[in-house]
């Protein structure tokens, strides 16, 4: 700025020099401003429909422990119809396997009450 004589300082110039390099840096960050943020009313909404309309992390997280959930459903019912299966095909395996014959009791048991 200026020293206590009134005479400019060492990187200054004259105030109308620093009022104007102020003012121009401020219109270069206007502009990059202007950049970055839509300054109209129809690119603000496009943008604001663009982002509403992409999925969120909560819709994803959700839809993929829906799909979880159906896949562990899907596993134990096929798991539950493999053991029905089995099961019935033992039941069946059982009903066919062969069973040792019963002696045939003599007539000479019988009579004498030995069976």
């Amino acid at each position: 700025m200026t020293d206590e004589t009134g005479e400019p300082g060492e990187g200054g110039g004259t105030q109308e020099d620093r009022i104007s390099r102020v003012e121009h840096a401020i219109d270069r960050l206007a502009d990059q401003v202007a950049k970055l943020i839509p300054t109209s009313h129809a690119q603000a909404q496009a943008h604001t429909e663009r982002r509403l309309d992409r999925p969120s992390s909560v819709e994803d997280q959700v839809r993929s422990a829906l799909a979880q959930a159906r896949e562990a459903e899907r596993a134990e019912a096929e798991r539950a119809e493999g053991r029905k299966h089995r099961e019935s095909t033992a039941a069946r395996l059982a009903k066919l396997e062969e069973t040792p014959p019963v002696s045939a009791v003599r007539a000479v048991e019988s009579l004498m009450g030995w069976r």
